[in-house]
């Protein structure tokens, strides 16, 4: 595992923790997250603690019940924690177990908008030309001018 490696995901997690949607980091990370010796999973342990993201996966998805370690992990903000999750074992397609994470339905709030619009292609054309003529806005500035001095303004 290399420096760039975490440098990377520090990125990737930080601007993760910026967005209003939930969002779900999953994969094989090939860092064995539950040997408290491991360097390296001692340095995701303090990245993950330090930005509150959390790692849900707490079986082993590698190898053996018993002796396996656990690889693949399911990253997500604290509130999006899955509700189960559970590891498959591994089969003969592969030495990897199947995460399966169940996540609570996250609500959403739709904004309603009402929109008020106008039938334009209803619209007679003759009449609003005729009524856009005879109106203010298509009078010549002499006719504006005689207008506003003879009411008042």
């Amino acid at each position: 595992m290399s420096d760039h490696f975490f440098e990377e995901l520090t990125a990737l997690l930080e601007i993760v923790a910026t967005y209003r949607c939930q969002v779900i980091v999953a994969g094989d990370f090939n860092i064995h997250v539950n040997d408290p010796a491991d360097q390296h999973a001692v340095r995701l342990s303090k990245l993950l603690a330090s930005l509150d993201p959390q790692q849900s996966v707490k079986q082993p998805t590698h190898g053996d019940v018993k002796h396996g370690n656990t690889l693949n992990l399911v990253i997500t903000r604290f509130d999006g924690l899955p509700s189960c999750c559970t590891v498959d074992p591994p089969n003969i397609v592969s030495d990897h177990g199947l995460v399966v994470c169940q996540f609570p339905t996250i609500p959403f709030a739709v904004q309603w908008m009402e929109h008020i619009g106008r039938p334009w292609r209803k619209i007679n054309l003759e009449a609003f030309s005729r009524d856009l003529r005879s109106s203010a806005l298509c009078v010549s500035s002499d006719e504006l001018r005689q207008m506003t001095s003879t009411t008042g303004h």
